[in-house]
Parts: C-alpha cells; structure tokens; sequence
C-alpha cells in the first residue's frame, strides 16, 4: 500500500485545514498517509519508510516560511522520491469579487531545493484561502470568508486528485514575476519578518493569559510582566494577533513610524558619509573605490538593520515602561479590524465548546 508523509506548517489555520482534506481523501483513496507539522525545534522524521511526500505551507511575501525552508534544508538525500508542492495563498474580496492570491516564486524556490536534495519534484500546485495578514489588512467579514474557504478547498481537492493519479504538472510564473518576488522574499526573510515583529504591541485588554506565548511556533513570544514581548524570530505567520481572545494585539503605528523613519534616515546619511569620506580615507584606484564604496554600502545596511532591530527596539521598549507612552504605542487602526481562524481550528474550538457543555 502506497504510503505518503506531508509536511507542513501552518500560521492561522489555513494550510492545517487543507492538509486534513487531502490527508482525508488520500485515505479514501485506500492508502496511508501520515501528517508532521512544522515548528521550532522539529526536525524531519525517518523518511525511509514514506514512498511519497507532501510539502504544503502558506506563502509570506512570496516565499515559504523560512522556518519551512529551514526544516527542508535539513532533508536527507532524496535518491529520487517523488515529492508534490502546495503553496496556500491569501485571496481577498475586491469590490465585491474575489481575488485568488499569488504565489510568486514560493514554489518554485523550494522546488528547487528539493531537486538539490536529489527529489523528484512531480508536481506542484496553488490553494486560495482568506488572507491572514492582520497585522496590515483586514480579513473581511465572515461570510466573503466561507466563500473563499469553498474556493480554496476546491483547489486543494484538484490537487489531490492530480497527486492520487501522479500527474506531472509543475507551477511557474513569468521572469519578471519570478525576478522582483524574489527580491522581496529575500528582503522578508532577512529583515522584514523580524521589524514586522517588532510593531506588535498588547493594548491594555490584554489579561496576560499568554496564549499568544503557547501557541507561537517560531516561539519568538515572551511574557514580561504579564504582557507579551516580540522578539526578532518572528515568522509574521499573524497567529498570535488572530487568535488573542481579547483582540488585545495590534499592530503599533507609532512604532512603525517611528522605527521605519529612523532606519531610512540612517541609511541615507550612511550612504552619504560613504560617498563624502571614502574616497579621501582610502585613497586607491577609482575601479578599486567603486567596489570598496559598494561593500561599504552593504555594510552600511546591514549596520542599519542591526541598530533598529537590536538597540533601537530595546530602548523603544524600555521606553514603553511609561504608561503615557505605552498609550502612545497602542495607537493602532488594526483594532477595528476582524480577527480571522482557519476552518480547522474553528472546528475545534467549537468540538471544545460542545464538550465543555457535555
């Protein structure tokens, strides 16, 4: 009997429901199938008694979680199993239609990987389901949801009948698409991810149950004195702002603006003091200074990165002590914004609720 490992990590819920659909089907299918789920300090199981495998994650900025692709990379050589790729987009409403989201590069990036490895990458394929992204829009309202999640689990069920069948079919988008989100993955996973984190703040609904702590799979969530703190392993998978109970965490504008202002203004006079001074500290060959001046350059972003992510946040933190200021941080539009749970925890929390009544 065919067996099958799927592979996969989930932010709100949406890449766990399209996972317990295709796990669901390829067992009706009369075959076996196993599910491992991705978090910090999961390694890949035993992979030799698995003919086939599922790799299924949610796209973030165009790109796979890198706790995802970091879990892949520890992959052992693949001596040509067949692996199927499923990338879970964010879809929306738009004046009053749905727009599927857009994958970019993501799959064909860890398509790549796995060819590396020695796998045989046999297909590879899109889902749409509600956009998560809180932190910066909206989820919309319920029912534009279930409309999306009928989509999205339509996808997913075509999905699995091509794997099922062992169709070879392989997404890929356009060099232009594939070259700019590219660049924006790369910069997301690099920096965006973690100063995303950084303008995460708990407003004063907050009891400090720390459910936002448990469930963080990157577990880059801290309590400090019964409130949350972000660290800057942050995956901005959005679970902890969708599930807080309260809705107590919101995006702090002010610590955007804040942070965002002074990391361009570091930039720029870095970049000036580079030009002003470099040529007159290191006299050498005008080829010679413009490699100089563009390493210099990337240092200079670097070092950038470092203060805002590093000191800045910290000082900005402390700062936070004071309660005029921490008001101040709170300032935030996401509090009028609707909270969004993928169908499989829904589930859940209702088959708890029906329990706790029994």
């Amino acid at each position: 009997m065919p067996t099958t490992l799927i592979h996969f990590f989930t932010g709100t819920g949406n890449t766990a429901h399209a996972v317990k659909t295709i796990a669901e089907d390829i067992r009706k299918a009369g075959q076996e199938v196993t599910t491992v789920q991705v978090s910090l300090g999961v390694n890949p199981p035993e992979l030799g008694a698995f003919e086939r495998h599922i790799v299924a994650f949610p796209v973030l900025s165009w790109a796979a979680p890198v706790m995802m692709r970091q879990y892949l990379k520890r992959f052992p050589k693949g001596e040509g199993k067949q692996v199927a790729i499923l990338a879970v987009n964010g879809a929306v409403f738009y004046k009053g239609k749905m727009v599927p989201g857009a994958s970019g590069q993501a799959l064909e990036e860890v398509e790549h990987l796995l060819r590396r490895k020695g796998y045989d990458v046999f297909l590879s394929g899109e889902a749409s389901f509600p956009d998560n992204w809180t932190q910066m829009t909206d989820p919309g309202d319920e029912k534009s949801q279930k409309i999306i999640i009928t989509h999205g689990e339509a996808d997913v069920r075509n999905f699995t009948e091509k794997f099922l069948s062992g169709k070879r079919e392989l997404f890929r988008c356009s060099p232009f698409n594939h070259t700019w989100t590219y660049l924006v993955a790369f910069l997301f996973g690099k920096m965006g991810r973690r100063a995303l984190g950084t303008f995460y703040i708990a407003d004063s609904s907050c009891n400090g149950c720390g459910l936002c702590a448990r469930q963080c799979p990157s577990h880059s969530i801290v309590m400090e004195h019964n409130r949350p703190r972000w660290k800057t392993n942050c995956q901005d998978c959005n679970r902890c702002i969708n599930f807080c109970p309260e809705k107590a965490i919101q995006t702090s504008m002010s610590l955007l603006v804040i942070q965002f202002t002074l990391h361009i203004l570091m930039i720029i006079y870095g970049i000036k003091a580079v030009s002003a001074y470099a040529s007159l500290l290191i006299p050498v060959a005008p080829w010679l200074m413009i490699l100089i001046k563009t390493v210099l350059i990337i240092a200079v972003l670097y070092l950038a990165s470092w203060i805002t992510l590093v000191p800045l946040y910290a000082f900005l933190r402390l700062l936070g002590k004071i309660p005029a200021v921490r008001k101040f941080y709170c300032l935030s539009v996401t509090k009028k914004f609707s909270r969004y749970k993928g169908p499989e925890y829904v589930m859940r929390k209702q088959e708890a609720d029906e329990q706790n009544k029994i």
